[in-house]
């Protein structure tokens, strides 16, 4: 199956056999299988669904076969389509999300049914902060801001205070697009009071506010006490210090 030439010579033999004879269950899945790993990607989804539309049990079939497509043709949106819905039967959100968010990164037209599915993701699990995140990432790295402020509001109502305040790096995000520092602080406060945040990704973000405004105190002192969170006291001590020179 490693093979160029393998999948090729399987999609010809089996069309051929298709013309003159009704094909069996497995004959029709081996053959969709060849058209997938040729590069007819939406033809071998149609033809899976068409499948395990008679025969459910199929289904268990294709996340692994779905996935190792993936190593070859993680450029089309409808294979990631494909994997979000077989993820959601499975009822395994976090990776539905993944995939619904990278069908949107790849076609930014399906933005309306992609917000549609997320609906019915949150809907599912509203605390799963990793759903929430999925789309906040994607919606920022499109410059879709306003999508983004939407999923952050949507999110801060569905979840609980403590646990929704990881969510507050990415409204940090978009203040900072929008030049609006103290803001993007506030967020960044937020942030660090809760359990779950990721503090890595906390100190780039402080770093790029420092970057574009060196002389806010606020951002400084927040710096110095992520780098505290990080273990890093030797940089927490410099970067306090500098928020105190920088003080009125």
């Amino acid at each position: 199956a490693g093979h160029a030439e393998y999948w090729p010579a399987v999609a010809g033999v089996i069309d051929c056999l298709a013309r003159d004879a009704q094909l069996s269950e497995p004959l029709r899945f081996l053959q969709a299988e060849a058209h997938l790993f040729t590069g007819e990607v939406e033809r071998a989804v149609f033809e899976f669904d068409q499948l395990v539309s008679r025969n459910a049990d199929l289904k268990y079939r294709l996340i692994d076969i779905y996935k190792n497509a993936l190593a070859r043709f993680d450029g089309n949106a409808t294979l990631h389509l494909a994997l979000y819905h077989l993820y959601l039967e499975e009822e395994l959100l976090a990776e539905a999300a993944h995939h619904l968010c990278r069908t949107l990164e790849l076609d930014p037209n399906q933005i309306r049914d992609v917000i549609a599915r997320f609906g019915k993701l949150v809907e599912k699990e509203p605390g799963n902060l990793g759903i929430w995140e999925a789309m906040l990432k994607t919606a920022l790295s499109l410059n879709r801001t306003s999508l983004a402020k939407e999923v952050l509001a949507r999110a801060m109502s569905a979840l609980p205070r403590e646990k929704a305040a990881a969510l507050h790096v990415y409204g940090a995000r978009i203040s900072a697009a929008d030049g609006k520092w103290d803001d993007a602080l506030r967020c960044i406060a937020l942030t660090l009071t809760a359990p779950e945040a990721d503090v890595r990704t906390i100190e780039t973000e402080i770093r790029a506010i420092v970057a574009r405004d060196p002389a806010n105190p606020q951002a400084h002192l927040l710096l110095g006490e992520t780098l505290l969170r990080l273990g890093r006291d030797a940089e927490a001590v410099a970067a306090l210090r500098r928020s105190l020179d920088l003080s009125p």
